[in-house]
């Protein structure tokens, strides 16, 4: 009997760590341009990830996206005007967003081209493998939104990399990644830890910067997962609510 309760008593203590959370903490850039008539400033803000047991939020200071791959739903939240709007996943634009805000962004999927460059080296500390991404939008054919991405990524991470590869197929889908796009995605693995971005305008470019300054086991701010307390639920989001945040 007394073997039992020890034994109990160890698998009590050892519970928390398999269920960590962890949050993943980003220094994120983007420089300053012209386009359009328009001065774009340069921004510099910070963005928290935090990753639960099949679930994970993903904090900026206007947005929070939450995939909750238990529940299956996907819960997509602006801070601006306190409102959020709930959905099923995999999702769909036409059950997340309003009729006309679904067929415009369905109409203008992103496509391009990604590899594996072959290259490694270690960032701190933790072993990665050296991607490219390639992206745009096809229309009447041009490139639009035209991005060239390089990233170095690690799956040397505390939390499940397989259930972390299911998370960045879904936010993917939700930055409107085209089907056959994703696909050539399906078997990437890993946590991007450095990424650097070329966006391409009509006869400019900027560049853009992602860099992961820390990893850490955490307990996650109450509710981080759920509808936020006192925020107004919308049946369908618009094209405003897509671009805030």
């Amino acid at each position: 009997m007394k073997f039992v309760v020890v034994s109990l008593l160890l698998l009590s203590l050892a519970a928390p760590a398999a269920w960590a959370d962890f949050c993943v903490k980003e220094q994120v850039h983007t420089d300053g341009y012209y386009y359009g008539g328009q001065v774009s400033p340069e921004v510099n803000r910070t963005r928290e990830t935090w990753i639960g047991d099949k679930k994970m939020a993903v904090v900026s200071e206007r947005r929070i996206v939450v995939f909750n791959l238990a529940d299956s739903v996907m819960l997509f939240i602006n801070r601006d005007d306190s409102t959020y709007a709930e959905t099923a996943l995999p999702m769909k634009w036409s059950s997340l967003c309003d009729e006309q805000t679904a067929a415009r962004v369905n109409m203008f999927p992103t496509d391009g081209e990604f590899k594996d460059t072959g290259n490694t080296k270690k960032i701190d500390g933790r072993h990665c493998k050296e991607y490219f991404l390639h992206s745009w939008i096809p229309y009447q054919g041009a490139r639009y939104n035209e991005r060239e991405t390089k990233f170095w990524a690690t799956t040397d991470v505390p939390f499940d990399v397989n259930t972390y590869a299911d998370f960045t197929q879904h936010s993917l889908k939700l930055q409107n990644f085209g089907e056959e796009f994703r696909a050539r995605m399906a078997d990437f693995k890993g946590l991007p830890l450095v990424v650097e971005s070329k966006v391409i305008l009509k006869g400019s470019s900027y560049m853009s910067s992602e860099k992961v300054i820390e990893i850490i086991d955490a307990a996650p701010p109450k509710g981080i997962y759920d509808p936020p307390t006192g925020f107004t639920k919308k049946d369908k989001l618009n094209m405003n609510d897509l671009r805030s945040g």
